[in-house]
């Protein structure tokens, strides 16, 4: 998957853009300049990993794509991965009251990340997941969209599955 991003995206460059890790971490977005940022524990987003293999972040916006790089194109903050499984992923941080606004606009974020990378690149062949991921006190697993209208479009037209939490588990 790296040697595919290197092939699309010269200016990759693994350690500003891709970290691995064999533990579980933390995700966090606090900042609208810079890409989001792995914590050794705690964030926005935990990531358990109890099988210990390497799992991969690819920091999408403000790393591998700048802002002005693709005018209107609006992009999810990260990519997750491990051996079999991959995550788009968008983080927010708002209030109670303003979660139907951003949570439809990460929506759109993760659409049009996917189709600016398919239209670019092959995906990898396993399953893939897109996780709205709204920040809170507890852990909450990722799991299937309340959205049954975005659910059905991401599985039809990106062959993606729509999930929320902030918890992503690789075991």
């Amino acid at each position: 998957m790296i040697e595919s991003l290197q092939g699309v995206f010269p200016p990759l460059k693994a350690d500003n853009c891709i970290e691995s890790r064999t533990t579980s971490f933390g995700i966090s977005d606090l900042s609208l300049t810079s890409p989001v940022s792995i914590l050794e524990e705690g964030g926005m987003l935990t990531v358990t990993n109890t099988r210990q293999d390497p799992v991969f972040v690819l920091k999408i916006d403000k790393c591998l794509l700048q802002d002005g790089s693709s005018k209107g194109t609006r992009r999810c903050d990260c990519s997750v991965w491990s051996s079999d499984t991959f995550y788009w992923v968008e983080i927010k941080d708002v209030s109670t009251k303003k979660r139907r606004h951003a949570r439809d606009e990460a929506y759109d974020q993760l659409s049009d990340t996917i189709m600016y990378f398919r239209d670019r690149m092959s995906l990898p062949s396993m399953k893939q997941r897109a996780v709205v991921a709204m920040a809170a006190e507890n852990n909450y697993p990722a799991q299937r969209s309340k959205s049954q209208e975005q659910v059905a479009l991401f599985e039809d037209r990106y062959q993606v599955q729509l999930l929320e939490g902030n918890e992503i588990i690789f075991e």
